[in-house]
């Protein structure tokens, strides 16, 4: 994690939909490379509806049953049978249910829940389930907290503006986590092609290094061919960003301690707090968003040839109402951070991939597999 106030410019394009940037920035990301679909607990009985915990009398025809004696059959459960005793049935007094993830299957949460309160389980595997998937793993809901004691009134204003807030949280965790060194496929610019996609099964499945950009096919800010700069140094800035898009450009700049948006701000004022010495900004503050399709910058930038061979924009969108200016601008982004920035752990949206090409200084990301417990993680 770099921790130094290295000003850095670079892009970030995305390369299965429609979306590129250009990045300055000395920050920490943190990417998954799949999209999240959360997967309600259910905890209703079969042919009822309720909420977790709720009494019910589940019978097989969905309405409600108005025989109180004994003789009269409830419906059962796959785990009723390890329970029975020889003898007449004998009618639960309370039929809450519970659904197994996995299988999924219904249960009597009486047969099932050795006592627990079904109220905290989150989500719940049946024992075959369990046996058959090492992976899998009951988990529950931290209780609610109940306190008789007067409570402080928090100060909300604060929490919004970040006072409340550690920036450095994120540094600190990561500190004291095993983080294990990438494996991931470095490849020459102009491998990284359309043939390349189509011919290899392991394309795009997981991100890719490319250190040189020559045979990309790309250019940026600076650069006099698409070799790249003729040295390590770029001439080009904040301030030049100002110039070129407009110092009184509205931008979306981000609280990093809070992680929310500060409103307000334009252009010319981020370039102002960019060019503070560290010890002199009230905050740490991150622009993420800056969207440049459009402006004179965006003459001075094109994504790989890759990206723009399946870019879903400049492949279907009509170029009628792209000469209107009629047409999602999403294309080329410009990020600008400061030292110790970090962004939240997330998921891109639409689980959309990303060109990231830093221009300047150094940017840290942390990448954590998409697997079924990492997701149940992030869902919570």
């Amino acid at each position: 994690m770099d921790a130094t106030d290295s000003k850095a410019l670079g892009s970030s394009d995305p390369v299965a939909g429609p979306s590129a940037s250009l990045d300055t920035s000395t920050n920490t990301r943190t990417n998954s490379e799949d999209t999240l679909t959360a997967s309600p607990t259910t905890r209703t009985a079969p042919g009822n509806n309720l909420s977790t915990g709720q009494e019910v009398k589940p019978v097989s025809s969905g309405t409600a049953s108005t025989s109180t004696t004994e003789e009269k059959m409830y419906e059962k459960c796959p785990a009723c049978a390890m329970e029975e005793k020889p003898g007449p049935p004998k009618r639960k007094k309370k039929e809450s249910w519970v659904l197994c993830e996995s299988c999924p299957t219904w249960y009597h949460w009486d047969c099932v829940g050795k006592g627990e309160d079904l109220s905290l389980v989150d989500k719940w595997y049946c024992s075959n389930c369990l046996r058959d998937h090492p992976e899998l793993a009951i988990t529950f809901r931290l209780p609610t907290r109940k306190s008789s004691r007067k409570r402080t009134q928090s100060n909300y204003m604060a929490l919004v503006e970040g006072s409340s807030a550690d920036p450095n949280k994120w540094m600190k965790i990561i500190q004291n986590k095993p983080i294990a060194p990438d494996r991931f496929r470095r490849m020459k610019g102009a491998d990284v092609n359309l043939q390349w996609l189509l011919e290899d099964d392991n394309a795009m499945r997981e991100p890719i290094v490319i250190e040189e950009p020559h045979g990309l096919g790309m250019r940026m800010p600076g650069w006099t061919s698409d070799a790249g700069p003729s040295d390590k140094s770029i001439d080009f800035d904040v301030d030049d960003v100002t110039k070129i898009v407009g110092g009184e450009t509205p931008v979306e700049v981000i609280d990093v301690a809070s992680q929310s948006n500060s409103p307000g701000w334009t252009l010319g004022r981020w370039a102002e707090y960019y060019s503070t010495p560290e010890a002199e900004r009230d905050k740490i503050r991150n622009v993420i968003s800056l969207e440049v399709s459009g402006t004179p910058l965006a003459d001075q930038i094109s994504p790989p040839k890759l990206v723009k061979d399946i870019d879903w924009f400049l492949q279907y969108w009509p170029p009628t109402k792209r000469g209107k200016g009629q047409y999602p601008k999403v294309q080329l982004y410009c990020l600008m951070s400061v030292a110790k920035c970090w962004t939240d752990m997330h998921i891109d949206f639409a689980g959309s991939s990303v060109f990231y090409h830093v221009l300047r200084g150094a940017k840290v990301f942390y990448f954590i597999r998409p697997s079924k417990a990492n997701l149940s993680a992030y869902e919570k």
